[in-house]
């Protein structure tokens, strides 16, 4: 059977007049074709857009109507979904994990193009590393819980479902090198004007959820709800019955 289909939004550009004059004028130009929008809610992306989910078909088509028309809105498409392999030869590069998952595990029937490496983590040192990659809906269901064959190795591949956190604001859903902030937020104390590394506190508190924890911990509701807010937003394709 289908797998749920990832929630629908729409990012409206925020213009000179800031986020509260486009919220207003988003919601005046629903009202012109619409008698009652139905929002599930709005949330307010870190470059400073705002991402708009709407509930039913028409407020959909609305949104829609007002993209086709050049209005500042278009639709935010799907998510792809993200996997993590283990125990990946750390001779092998980047720009070769796609081929190498293609050809060597010619059963799965994945093409080279269906895979795009993101970023490393695990074991700083070692022959092995374990990479994170974006899929196609298609491939993530042909390896997610499997063994696949990479170079000398038998690798793992589960989901990957963490998102990502800034550590220049700590806020989630973009990187460091994305971040509209103009200045660091401490990730062990959340005062603004340092980082963790030069921080002199002795408490700990999440810039985020603000608990008496690093801003990395794993309980963190805004973290929760980030993560969740992926997952919405995942096409993870078909699954089996």
């Amino acid at each position: 059977m289908k797998a749920k289909a990832p929630v629908k939004a729409f990012v409206v550009k925020v213009g000179e007049g800031g986020v509260e004059e486009a919220r207003k004028s988003l919601w005046s130009d629903l009202l012109k074709g619409l008698p009652a929008p139905k929002i599930a809610n709005t949330v307010t992306l870190p470059r400073g857009d705002i991402l708009v989910k709407p509930v039913d078909e028409g407020t959909f088509r609305a949104l829609k109507r007002m993209e086709d028309e050049g209005k500042a809105v278009r639709e935010e498409s799907a998510r792809r979904p993200m996997i993590l392999m283990y125990d990946v030869g750390r001779d092998i590069e980047k720009d070769r994990l796609g081929k190498l998952l293609a050809e060597q595990n010619p059963d799965l029937g994945i093409g080279e193009e269906t895979v795009v490496p993101l970023f490393m983590k695990g074991p700083k040192t070692g022959d092995s590393v374990w990479w994170v990659c974006a899929v196609a809906p298609d491939a993530y269901q042909k390896v997610v819980g499997k063994r696949v064959y990479l170079g000398m190795s038998c690798c793992r591949v589960e989901e990957f479902s963490d998102v990502v956190r800034c550590f220049k604001c700590q806020r989630f859903g973009h990187r460091t090198t994305k971040c509209p902030a103009s200045s660091d937020t401490c990730g062990k104390c959340a005062e603004v004007g340092h980082q963790a590394k030069d921080c002199k506190s002795n408490a700990s508190r999440c810039a985020n959820c603000r608990k008496a924890a690093p801003s990395a911990h794993a309980e963190c509701a805004a973290k929760l709800r980030a993560t969740l807010n992926a997952a919405r937003r995942t096409d993870f394709g078909r699954t089996s019955k």
